[in-house]
């Protein structure tokens, strides 16, 4: 279930989604096709977190040798599908804005 589906949301419940990881929230969207984006967006997290799971010393020489994760674009742009798809009302879309700037 996706949050905005609820109506307005309690702040009881605000307190509940907060104290969730990011992960733990996208585990539990289980509607298609936005299932499908949330378990995308979690392959590429965990691809990154493999990828950035190392000493301080050898991240920094991999981004200092230009050694770049593999499709560093790709865990940004599921990331962003899958707001986009979340928010399809001028307001939620507006809001978006105002999280990237």
């Amino acid at each position: 279930m996706v949050v905005r589906d609820e109506g307005a949301v309690s702040p009881h419940r605000m307190r509940s989604i907060v104290g969730e990881s990011p992960t733990e929230r996208l585990e539990q969207i289980t509607e298609l096709p936005l299932a499908a984006l949330a378990l995308r967006v979690l392959s590429r997290y965990e691809t990154f977190l493999g990828y950035s799971d190392v000493s301080t010393s050898e991240l920094e020489r991999r981004v200092l040798s230009g050694e770049t994760f593999p499709a560093p674009n790709e865990l940004g742009d599921c990331v962003f599908d899958l707001l986009r798809e979340i928010g399809t009302d001028a307001r939620v879309l507006s809001f978006f804005r105002l999280l990237v700037v």
